[in-house]
């Protein structure tokens, strides 16, 4: 682009390069001849294929801090094993519209999330968090900060990744959050099982091994190949926090590697201390028509508090109809702590109007911090771990 700005480019390729040697080195091949890293500036998103990934990056920030963008390359780089080729049963070959809703998305999504990161630690790479301690705790934050995540199952999660919007209800919840953390307690559980000897990369080159061709996983192949890696019944945690909506014991798993966590719950400000307003709404478009309904992410805000609901059709918002989203969107940026937003909706039930008092929100702050008493093969696990090993 004429007005791009110039960077790096001798570091972004050799950040490149020392990525795919790691990737190599986990699955032991390169399942191409020749693969091609196209990137777009001023462009946003990624898309991945079988032997190349466009990625929207600006230039003009990679010039400033090529570490803090590796992220999403390493990311659409993984999936060429993990989803491309490590594919959900539902995935077939390509299809030019909406893709199919798959249960696996987690895996193929989180998991890949999972290895971005630990991949980059491995080759000496920029991670967004210094540790995998800090970036552990800013994971659990989210997933607490965030209720959906604790009460709709993964599975439910993955198939709402690609539907329509409002398909989780009242609640919001991330596939890519639940699948990274579902996969760093598996990692764990195996580690533990196989007193080091074996980890999650075994199960991820089992996969590929099994599901590279043309059958797809479904989350029960998943479960046999991770008891069978660990030679441990692992049931009870697919049970629980695959197909189930349990939220995660971490604290259970954490204490394998002789780790446990605490949480406080914070008010969210501003950079400069001001109470932050909770502006956990949005609004879309109806697929089936050109009404504008409203979305709801956490019932416990003060949008659900006021009776509102996801799928409800705005009529008007103080008065003033609402005819396009980005109307909605606007509005709600504007909104501060204190002020009084009356919505007008329709339901099947009839007109239902809401008086919205804007409220400040907490979001959960979380501290992993070694257990005063570990055994050897604790202190183990956990040096391998922290190493990224």
């Amino acid at each position: 682009m004429p007005n791009a700005v110039p960077f790096d480019t001798t570091t972004l390729v050799n950040y490149i390069q020392r990525y795919v040697q790691h990737c190599n080195a986990l699955f032991g091949r390169l399942p191409y001849r020749e693969y091609s890293f196209l990137l777009q500036d001023g462009a946003n998103g990624a898309l991945e294929h079988a032997n190349s990934v466009t990625v929207g990056l600006p230039s003009a920030q990679i010039a400033k801090d090529i570490g803090s963008y590796f992220g999403i390359i390493a990311h659409e780089y993984f999936h060429t094993w993990n989803l491309v080729r490590i594919r959900p049963a539902e995935f077939g070959d390509i299809v030019y519209k909406t893709p199919p809703l798959s249960r696996g998305l987690w895996w193929s999504e989180g998991v890949t999330i999972f290895y971005a990161d630990l991949l980059r630690r491995r080759a000496g790479l920029p991670a967004f968090d210094s540790t995998r301690i800090k970036h552990l705790e800013e994971l659990i934050g989210r997933y607490f900060s965030s209720p959906g995540n604790m009460h709709i199952s993964p599975e439910k999660v993955s198939l709402a990744s690609d539907g329509p919007p409002g398909m989780l209800g009242d609640y919001m919840a991330s596939t890519h959050l639940q699948g990274e953390l579902l996969g760093t307690m598996l990692d764990l559980i195996i580690r533990d099982a196989t007193n080091g000897k074996r980890s999650i990369d075994d199960v991820m080159r089992k996969m590929m091994e099994r599901y590279s061709g043309t059958q797809g996983f479904t989350n029960k192949n998943i479960e046999e190949i991770t008891a069978a890696t660990c030679g441990c019944n692992v049931h009870a945690f697919f049970q629980d926090h695959v197909y189930g909506n349990k939220p995660i014991d971490f604290n259970k798993y954490l204490s394998l590697a002789g780790l446990h966590f605490n949480m406080n719950r914070v008010a969210v400000t501003d950079a400069l201390g001001k109470p932050s307003p909770d502006l956990g709404v949005y609004a879309f478009q109806s697929p089936e028509g050109n009404d504008i309904k409203l979305g709801i992410t956490d019932p416990s805000g003060c949008w659900g508090k006021a009776g509102l609901h996801t799928k409800d059709v705005i009529v008007s918002v103080n008065k003033l109809p609402i005819k396009i989203a980005a109307e909605f969107r606007q509005l709600v940026r504007r909104l501060q702590v204190g002020d009084t937003v009356f919505i007008t909706v329709q339901r099947p039930a009839g007109i239902f109007q809401s008086k919205i008092i804007v409220s400040g929100y907490m979001q959960a702050v979380i501290k992993i911090d070694a257990l005063n008493t570990i055994t050897d093969k604790q202190k183990n696990l956990r040096k391998a771990w922290l190493l990224s090993l």
